[in-house]
């Protein structure tokens, strides 16, 4: 009999990937969502809001052979679900990101030194990396706990897909509505040289789909994406060629005044991410997977076959951005009438 994996949330890109990798692996799949989805011969979308009582009620009707929990949670609450899960299922894997790793190791490797540590005594720098350092905690916990032989954490780097694919900070809504429009795209100069964290989620999904009950993975962290260590510029690069689009490199101050909408929080992800290098290492994960480079999808391919297949309507799954998109494109003109250009 096939074993079912459930997976909490998966009803995104990566997910979508996993779960397909996980059917051609010979698993049934269950997935968590809140959409209304068709179900396929393997594949059973569960509409439910997520919460305790509606995971119990599930868990109690099906014995699950692993559980991938796309969700976050807060320090207080990750303990009552990581009970709930790990008493459930044999193996239990949990989305951390790779932003929890700190800028102090290159390349970056699952033992690299994590934000929460090296700023552990600076009250400001923890309180403005507040997603990294709630997913490090989370993590510690996990660590701590009696089940931390049964659960394997992985950290996925950027990914993209077609309804995804936002370059450094600047969002899919702006980036391809500015194309179609034959528009110059801000961004800031500090990433160009930059090596990004950035793969496709095609990639990420199929080593996720590979470490499910993977008796190697058990007990371990990973870094899931590519290491062609590719910069933002060199995927610009590839974003012009295929999308048509012309990005205008300016100074880091006009770009948070111009081509942004929340500055802080765009200066937050440039300083203390997108304008780091992310040159990740994913040997660990090739080596228990039994995967090779080979078999992921380089990033210039990938883009190319995501543009390919753009949605017609870019705000279809989220219209309350047509407001914000707006207001950049507004400034971002501003800024090009300005200059010139």
């Amino acid at each position: 009999m096939k074993k079912t994996v459930l997976l909490i949330g998966g009803a995104g890109a990566i997910g979508m990937f996993a779960a397909e990798e996980l059917v051609k692996r010979g698993f049934k799949v269950d997935i968590i969502t809140l959409d209304d989805l068709e179900n396929t011969e393997d594949i059973t979308y569960i509409k439910c809001k997520a919460g305790e009582q509606e995971y119990r009620r599930i868990l109690s009707e099906k014995r699950y052979g692993a559980i991938v929990d796309f969700l976050g949670y807060s320090r207080e609450n990750c303990p009552k679900y990581l009970e709930l899960f790990c008493e459930n299922t044999e193996q239990y894997i949990y989305l951390s990101s790779y932003r929890v790793y700190a800028d102090e190791e290159h390349p970056i490797t699952e033992k690299a030194p994590k934000l929460i540590d090296v700023y552990k005594d600076d009250a400001k720098m923890m309180e403005i990396n507040t997603y990294p350092i709630l997913k490090s905690q989370c993590e510690n916990i996990i660590r701590a706990s009696k089940y931390s032989n049964k659960i394997t954490v992985v950290r996925p780097v950027i990914e993209f897909y077609r309804n995804r694919l936002s370059f450094i900070t600047t969002q899919f809504h702006t980036l391809v509505g500015r194309a179609r429009e034959g528009k110059k795209i801000l961004v800031p100069e500090i990433a160009r040289n930059v090596i990004a964290g950035y793969s496709f989620s095609g990639n990420v999904g199929k080593l996720l789909a590979h470490l499910v009950l993977n008796e190697k993975a058990y007990g371990e962290d990973f870094t899931l994406g590519t290491d062609e260590n590719l910069t933002w510029g060199q995927i610009g690069e590839y974003l012009e060629e295929f999308l048509g689009c012309e990005f205008c490199w300016i100074d880091t101050e006009s770009y948070l005044k111009y081509g942004v909408i929340n500055s802080e929080g765009e200066r937050y992800v440039l300083f203390n991410d997108r304008g780091i290098d992310r040159d990740v290492d994913i040997s660990k994960v090739l080596s228990v997977t039994g995967l090779s480079r080979d078999d992921l999808m380089d990033t210039r391919s990938a883009i190319k076959q995501e543009v390919e297949n753009l949605p017609e309507d870019i705000y279809a799954f989220d219209k309350g951005l047509i407001e914000n998109n707006l207001k950049v494109s507004a400034t971002s003109d501003e800024y090009l009438k300005m200059i010139g250009e």
